[in-house]
């Protein structure tokens, strides 16, 4: 399991990429994967695409990539995608061609 210093190595490889960066798709792979989700993978799946993420954030050995608020009169987010580096403590990042 990754330590502290790992996981804020992996923010920081995170945080160009994902900081301000606007999801165009999503495919869950595993639904355990979204075991803390309240609702269907295709709802996660809805929730994310088109959004845009505003940063990469670590708390403890959680990274935080909060989403920006749906509409303008939202000033703050309440929503946000975690990552739990797990065993591997690795965060894979693809893009579309």
């Amino acid at each position: 399991m990754p330590e502290l210093p790992e996981a804020e190595v992996v923010r920081a490889g995170l945080a160009p990429a994902v900081s301000g960066a606007t999801v165009r798709h999503v495919e869950v792979a595993d639904a355990r994967s979204l075991k803390r989700h309240r609702g269907p993978a295709q709802d996660f799946v809805d929730r994310l695409t088109g959004r845009s993420l505003l940063a990469a954030v670590r708390r403890g050995k959680f990274i935080w990539l909060p989403i920006a608020p749906a509409s303008a009169s939202q000033p703050v987010p309440d929503e946000a995608v975690v990552l739990h580096l797990g065993m591997s403590g690795q965060a894979l990042l693809r893009t579309l061609d």
